[in-house]
């Protein structure tokens, strides 16, 4: 029970524990795999990722308004936002949400991978072999291993 409230207030607090993404959708706080949410981002037929957002830097009015459109759309079909009529995010805090997100996947980048390897795909190679090339066939010399911990200079060795 106490797991649950810790789970619970830690949620509602905005870091939760399973790493899911929390956010606010006009009405509630709602938590989404950022996995799914990228994917619906990146698969959106008017949004690009890169370009869209810098569409609002430009001097023109009428580009800047209908990147607002395009970025409230993408976002409101990937979070399942309403519009603002029925209680749901304007456009600029559809923007809001999107920098949000994007400095979410920012921060979890730089903390560690997205795609961590699995240890069942990382057996299941040792057990099938390596695909990649040999030492030999990547142009490089053979050298012997190293008797220290790795990171330190490798000693000496003359040949007699």
């Amino acid at each position: 029970m106490w797991t649950r409230f810790w789970l619970w207030l830690q949620t509602r607090l905005g870091q939760d524990p399973r790493g899911l993404f929390v956010y606010f959708d006009g009405r509630r706080w709602r938590s989404a795999d950022p996995l799914q949410l990228a994917r619906q981002l990146f698969t959106h037929p008017e949004f690009d990722w890169d370009e869209t957002p810098q569409l609002l830097l430009t001097a023109r009015a009428s580009i800047q308004l209908e990147a607002f459109r395009i970025i409230g759309d993408a976002v409101r079909t990937a979070f399942r936002i309403d519009p603002v009529e029925r209680g749901g995010l304007t456009d600029r805090e559809c923007l809001d949400l999107l920098t949000a997100f994007r400095t979410y996947l920012g921060d979890v980048k730089k903390n560690g991978s997205l795609f961590p390897t699995s240890l069942v795909f990382t057996e299941l190679n040792a057990a099938v072999g390596s695909t990649t090339k040999p030492v030999s066939d990547c142009g490089s010399t053979p050298t012997e291993p190293s008797s220290g911990p790795p990171g330190l200079p490798a000693e000496q060795t003359f040949a007699r």
